[in-house]
C-alpha cells in the first residue's frame, strides 16, 4: 500500500512541478518587466514540454526493469 501512495506522489511532483513552476516564474518575469503574455506562454510551454520529457524517461525506465 505504501508503496503505490509513495509511487503516486512521485508521479503527481514529477509531472505536475514543471508546469507549476513554469507558470510561476513565467507569471514573475511578465509582471516585473510588463509583457503580461508573453514570458507566461513560454514558460508554460517549457513546463508542459519538460513534463513530457518526464514522463518519456519514466517509461522508458520502466521498460528496461521489466525486460530483465
Amino acid at each position: 500500500m505504501w508503496e503505490m501512495l509513495s509511487l503516486f506522489t512521485y508521479l503527481g511532483l514529477y509531472l505536475g512541478l514543471p508546469v507549476v513552476l513554469g507558470v510561476v516564474l513565467g507569471r514573475m518575469l511578465d509582471v516585473n518587466f510588463g509583457t503580461q503574455p508573453i514570458f507566461l506562454i513560454i514558460f508554460l510551454l517549457l513546463g508542459i514540454s519538460g513534463t513530457f520529457f518526464n514522463m518519456y524517461q519514466y517509461i522508458k525506465k520502466g521498460n528496461k526493469i521489466r525486460k530483465k
